[in-house]
Formats: C-alpha cells, sequence, structure tokens
C-alpha cells in the first residue's frame, strides 16, 4: 500500500483561494452559532418562570450564574478534549450535551431541576464555542483568516436578537406554561439541524490529522 508521507496541510490551506468550500464550512459553523442561544433564551424565560411561582430573587441569582459557571468549565476543558478526539467528534459531542440538556431541561418538573440542566447546558455551550472557533479558523487560509472569523460572528450575534422576536412572537400564543418549555426546545431542534449537517458535510481538521501523524487521512480530506 502506498504511504502517505507529510502533506504540509497548514501551507496548502494558506495557498488555496476562497472557494465552495470554504462556504461550506461557513455556513455550518455559522449556522451552529447562530441557532445555539440557549444562553440567551434563559433570561427571556424568567418572566415566565416567576408568573409561574418557580423562582424567587435568590433562585433568579442562581438560574443565572449557574449557566456561566457551566459556560467557564466547558470553555476550560472543551479545547483540551477537542484537542484529543478532533475537531469533527468535539463539535457533535458538545452540540449533543447541549441539545439534550435543552430537551430535558424544557421538561423539568421543577426549577432545582432545570438549574442542574442549565448547568449542564452551559458546558456544552461554553465547549461549543471554543471547538467552533477552533476547528473554523484551522479551515481558512491564513491571510484572510480573521474576515472569514468575523463574518462567523456576525451571523452568530444575531441569535440574541433573533431569540427575542421569537419569545415577543410566542407570548401572545402560549400560555406561560408551555411559552419557556418551547423557548427551549426551538434551539435544540434547530441545533439538532445543525449537529446533522455537521456529521454529514463538516470533515475532519486536516491540520488537526496531520498533526497526529495520520497523513493519509489529511490527504483525503485535501482532495
Amino acid at each position: 500500500m502506498e504511504q502517505i508521507t507529510k502533506p504540509h496541510c497548514g501551507a496548502r490551506l494558506d495557498r488555496l483561494p476562497d472557494c465552495r468550500w470554504h462556504s461550506s464550512m461557513f455556513a455550518i459553523v455559522a449556522f451552529g452559532l447562530l441557532v445555539c442561544w440557549s444562553n440567551a433564551v434563559g433570561g427571556l424565560i424568567l418572566a415566565q418562570l416567576k408568573a409561574l411561582g418557580w423562582t424567587d430573587n435568590s433562585t433568579t441569582a442562581t438560574f443565572s450564574a449557574i449557566t456561566t459557571a457551566g459556560m467557564f468549565l466547558g470553555a476550560l476543558v472543551g479545547g483540551i478534549i477537542g484537542d484529543k478526539t478532533g475537531r469533527r467528534n468535539a463539535f457533535i459531542l458538545y452540540e449533543a450535551i447541549h441539545i439534550a440538556s435543552m430537551v430535558v431541561g424544557a421538561f423539568s418538573p421543577n426549577m432545582d431541576f432545570l438549574i442542574a440542566c442549565r448547568f449542564v447546558m452551559g458546558v456544552g455551550l461554553g465547549a461549543l464555542l471554543v471547538t467552533l472557533f477552533a476547528g473554523f479558523t484551522e479551515y481558512m487560509p491564513g491571510r484572510n483568516r480573521g474576515t472569514w472569523s468575523s463574518r462567523v460572528s456576525f451571523i452568530g450575534n444575531w441569535s440574541y436578537p433573533l431569540c427575542s422576536l421569537i419569545a415577543m412572537g410566542l407570548t401572545p400564543l402560549i400560555s406561560a406554561e408551555w411559552n419557556w418549555r418551547v423557548q427551549l426546545l426551538i434551539p435544540a431542534i434547530l441545533s439538532l439541524i445543525a449537529t446533522a449537517l455537521a456529521w454529514r458535510y463538516f470533515p475532519e481538521s486536516p491540520r488537526w490529522l496531520e498533526s497526529r501523524g495520520r497523513y493519509q487521512e489529511a490527504e483525503k480530506v485535501m482532495r
């Protein structure tokens, strides 16, 4: 069998002109960022939870802080795990954690259970954000990596106003009991679509494969 030696993927990626392949990676990552608005939805559902008698000032503070704590932990370990498992696998793993915690959280029987789900949600989201940006920049050529990253951030930042608009539309249509649950399920469903797209179209980073000595796989991606 022919042995593939070091393909120098980094240099080859940097020489590539902007093409459809770059646009595909951009579309997947940008969509993944756009729909992972679980952090934004937290503040929006507190009004419904308070109306239902689920929360007071103390639990509201805990609810808000626990997501940040989870994101802090996720950001801390997300990159480490991503370095070991690969960008694609980490992307899918963290999306799975993020989605599962949103779905389970949407059916929470009480505030304590929801707060626990919010912590896990934060872990998944914090790790996901780190991995998405790390993986995306590894595909982009060095000469305009900042431009591509800015575009991704621009799309991702629309998640907050989009989430707010959806909440405004749902509030007069759905009772408080179901409103907050639906607001958690919507990004979960959209994130599931993003995960399916990543599973189908998001290849492993050739830079990462090359760094692990998996030259044949890196060469296959480059083709």
